[in-house]
């Protein structure tokens, strides 16, 4: 219960409160009483409702004149996509049979009129006080009032595209004199899972059945279909208590690969539509290298396997042999004496994808290496990178303090070609030059090693040798036994060491 007040701003607007309860000062409604016009214009008048807390509420109360008039409370309603009524509120004083409805969204939207007045005169019955008067001997008739009041009621089918539907309803009194027109617009149809935008979900790779996620749309359950391009995922649609929810039975993915699905659901006659993809990971199987190299000496290595499976490794060369302790590979090899610059082997895991690649080389660091017109001696090995050196001399890094851009501490290759692109480089750079001048008779290859490649990998044993790594316009990283740093350009004279990949 709640009290309040109640004030018109307009004298022939009167107000009587008006009680459903058995005590008269239970006030819960108001009686509002319009004096007979006496005008042709339509006359508005504004009652305002007060709680004992300030807080307002408004009626608008309108007042026919004494001429004809016809007025709706809306110029324009947008209806929700789905199948949906909606009522406008009709203000005349001609009668519903003078009046008729001419409606462009015909299609799709009904539009008739509803008298209300029985409506209204039923809530008014149920009133015991007007005022602090019983009310019982009044009928509801007389307590309604003798006026009659209409409605314009709107029933639009479910939009099933996605696309706004318009159209428009006027209403016209049979002399033509009086019309009014509602601009009806139907929101687009929407279908989509989750959340607008989401439409990738990834899942691991056991046999499940997955709750997906739930469909929010404005079509009915009975016109929805639900579709999928691949067999090991077979979505359903289910009517829940909540609304709709997708799931979809998933068979177990027994590959290493990632896999993934295009689940489509649209209705019947496909006007709207919504795909999502469904991505299932493979089993975990992960070597921590998939590339192994030896020298040319009997040796072995052991790598780890990341896997939640069990698995069988088997080697196709007879001088590479594999065993298994747990999740750990160990790789033998015999000595190789062969005439070719190294040997292959491949490992293979039963029933899986992922392979090892292994290369025995015929060299190891200290030999002489001689392949394709490079001659040199092995000065590193790993499993996939390996180096030829070869003493060019000594030399300035450069005959200018020019800061080149050649400053990659990791790759010499990449520092060798940004000097190459300098004109005049060979007399400009006498240290690159050096190197360059072994890249003849058809070889190529050889440059001057970076920074890190010296300090890291090839580590000189005695001297001090220039870097291709330039730190600055005046200085560039050299490396010796017993420090590593910078050293002036142009005024520095230090050993030059080639290396050449194999």
């Amino acid at each position: 219960f709640v009290v309040f007040t109640a004030k018109s701003s307009e004298d022939w607007c009167q107000i009587i409160p008006t009680s459903t309860y058995n005590y008269s000062f239970l006030a819960n409604g108001i009686q509002i009483i319009a004096q007979p016009s006496n005008v042709a214009a339509t006359t508005e008048a504004t009652i305002t409702l007060t709680t004992a807390y300030g807080k307002k509420k408004e009626i608008k109360v309108t007042r026919g004149g004494v001429d004809p008039y016809l007025t709706l409370n809306e110029t324009s309603v947008t209806l929700d996509a789905k199948e949906c009524e909606r009522q406008v509120g009709l203000n005349t004083n001609i009668q519903k049979e003078d009046l008729t409805i001419s409606n462009t969204a015909s299609s799709w939207c009904k539009a008739e009129f509803v008298d209300q007045t029985r409506a209204i005169h039923a809530s008014a019955a149920r009133i015991k006080f007007v005022g602090n008067k019983p009310a019982k001997a009044v009928k509801a008739a007389n307590a309604a009032g003798s006026a009659n009041y209409y409605a314009l009621v709107l029933k639009a089918n479910s939009n099933d595209k996605d696309t706004e539907r318009k159209g428009t309803i006027t209403l016209k009194s049979k002399d033509g004199k009086k019309s009014v027109t509602l601009n009806v617009i139907q929101n687009k149809a929407y279908l989509y899972v989750g959340y607008e935008g989401y439409n990738d979900v990834s899942l691991d790779n056991e046999e499940r059945n997955a709750a997906i996620g739930n469909v929010y749309t404005s079509l009915e359950y009975e016109d929805l279909q639900v579709s999928c391009n691949e067999a090991w995922c077979k979505p359903e649609l289910q009517k829940k208590s909540y609304g709709i929810e997708l799931n979809a039975n998933i068979s177990k993915n027994a590959t290493e690969k990632t896999r993934k699905a295009k689940i489509v659901i649209s209705n019947k006659t496909k006007t709207l539509s919504f795909t999502m993809t469904v991505s299932q990971n493979g089993i975990t199987f992960v070597p921590s290298q998939t590339k192994v190299g030896f020298d040319k000496k009997q040796s072995n290595k052991t790598i780890t396997i990341n896997t939640n499976i069990d698995w069988e490794a088997t080697s196709d060369q007879s001088w590479c042999t594999v065993s298994r302790n747990g999740n750990n590979l160990t790789i033998r090899v015999t000595a190789y004496s062969g005439s070719s610059a190294s040997r292959k082997a491949t490992i293979s895991f039963k029933g899986l994808l992922s392979k090892i690649e292994v290369n025995q080389s015929k060299y190891a660091v200290g030999d002489q290496y001689s392949e394709n017109g490079v001659k040199g001696e092995v000065v590193y090995m790993n499993d996939t990178v390996r180096y030829v050196k070869k003493e060019v001399g000594e030399s300035i890094w450069s005959t200018e303090n020019v800061e080149t851009g050649a400053n990659d501490n990791y790759d010499g290759m990449k520092n060798m070609a940004v000097i190459k692109k300098i004109s005049g480089w060979k007399n400009l750079y006498p240290a690159f030059a050096l190197c360059d001048a072994l890249n003849t008779s058809g070889v190529t290859g050889w440059y001057l090693p970076a920074y890190y490649e010296l300090s890291n990998r090839i580590r000189p044993a005695n001297g001090t040798y220039w870097s291709s790594s330039e730190s600055s316009n005046k200085y560039a990283g050299y490396y010796s036994p017993s420090e590593t740093n910078a050293a002036r350009k142009t005024d520095t004279k230090l050993k030059v060491m080639a290396v050449h990949k194999f």
